[in-house]
């Protein structure tokens, strides 16, 4: 009605110019109190965006406005059962309270992460000692399952407020037909955090495997389990079933990984020399004897390789000072000097090994020594004495008498 040649809505009461008229009502609409109706088109509080865009001259001939209705109850009942929340919410909710909505987004905001990691995850399937487990346990298609309830689940994160609820559009029968598909996700979740977990573990395994000595009664061990957990779920024939069966696969692989480091420490210990052990080693390799046996070497007579192979045998003697069962946590071999059961060979232990190196060398020198005292007795190398000068003669004939 004008007033003075201005346009007021009610003037009498309100006095409304039309562009006040239109905020308040959208302020009315937003908050869920009204829904407003133009020629063509309702205005509730899913609708605000329509809203924003309508011409202000159509907003000020609207038809009329009206009380939002209490909410498609069936909906919003299937929507809070749909996340695992209570229905009572939706008696509070047309009662305008904010704790259904809280509720209702925090569990929304707790399971579209999720499902969008899923989507991703699950593309490259969810093995297990090589086992393909949804297949196993008859689950098809379960990236698609879980698009599905992805988006709708993002749908309903736009009813952020109890007067967006109330207007909701989505169907009761939109809701449940996600339903099962929405109790997969944590299922999946759980399956693919758990198989993922796992992988270190099994890689542990593996590597200690790859080591191992042939026929080791560990590696037997490990194998015989690895066999076993797969044929379990070969067995099984729904994801609930595989429950059990991952956690005794989870008790064995800590049971295989505390067993290789008892077996590994005892085998690294036969086959590595300690601190002291570093120290014979040391007075081996300055022995008298096997200097003695360098010199005699250059004899052509003598067997050389004798003593190379002496050399390379306690070359390979390696020594770890450092090395604990603590170090095996991260690895399952020593960091310090890499011990192999495998390449470096789990034969006699080198501690002993080395303890009888010098008799091995007062043997060797005995040996030589009567392989030249019986080269010297032979006629045809007598018959060459006279051949040596005095002095010379002299210092074989003294050896030999010093041996007899």
């Amino acid at each position: 009605k004008p007033v003075s040649n201005v346009l007021y809505f009610d003037p009498e009461k309100a006095r409304l110019e039309p562009e006040m008229l239109v905020l308040v009502l959208a302020a009315l609409v937003q908050s869920g109190d009204v829904v407003l109706s133009i020629p063509g088109q309702d205005f509730d509080a899913t609708k605000l965006d329509d809203l924003s865009r309508c011409d202000v001259d159509d907003l000020v001939r609207f038809k009329h406005i009206s009380k939002p209705k209490g909410g498609n109850t069936d909906a919003l009942m299937a929507a809070f059962k749909l996340l695992g929340l209570s229905t009572s919410y939706v008696a509070q909710l047309q009662q305008n309270k904010a704790e259904p909505v809280v509720a209702f987004q925090t569990k929304l905001g707790q399971l579209v992460p999720v499902a969008a990691q899923l989507v991703n995850r699950l593309g490259r399937g969810v093995n297990f000692l090589g086992q393909d487990l949804l297949a196993q346990c008859h689950v098809a298609n379960a990236v698609a399952t879980v698009r599905g309830a992805k988006e709708l689940l993002e749908k309903l994160q736009q009813f952020n407020t109890p007067a967006k609820m109330l207007a909701m559009p989505t169907t009761k029968a939109e809701i449940e037909a996600q339903q099962d598909a929405v109790a997969l996700i944590p299922a999946f979740d759980a399956l693919v955090k758990f198989c993922d977990g796992q992988l270190p573990a099994i890689g542990y395994l593996d590597k200690a495997a790859e080591h191992s000595a042939p026929g080791d009664v560990w590696l037997d061990k490990k194998e015989q389990a690895y066999t076993q957990i797969k044929q379990a779920i070969v067995a099984v024939g729904k994801l609930d079933d595989l429950q059990p069966i991952l956690k005794k696969a989870q008790t064995q692989f800590l049971g295989l990984e505390t067993e290789w480091k008892e077996h590994y420490n005892a085998l690294h210990d036969r086959a590595r020399l300690s601190g002291a052990d570093e120290v014979k080693k040391q007075q081996v390799k300055n022995s008298p004897i096997l200097k003695k046996l360098a010199d005699l070497a250059t004899i052509e007579i003598l067997p050389k390789q004798e003593l190379l192979d002496f050399h390379s045998a306690l070359d390979a003697m390696k020594v770890c000072r450092d090395f604990s069962k603590a170090n095996l946590e991260a690895s399952p071999l020593c960091p310090h000097c890499c011990y192999s059961p495998k390449n470096d060979g789990v034969g006699v232990t080198a501690g002993a090994v080395l303890k009888g190196m010098p008799a091995q060398l007062e043997a060797m020198l005995a040996k030589w020594t009567q392989t030249i005292l019986d080269n010297l007795a032979t006629p045809a190398v007598q018959s060459q004495f006279d051949l040596l000068v005095a002095e010379e003669r002299q210092m074989v004939e003294s050896f030999m008498q010093s041996k007899v």
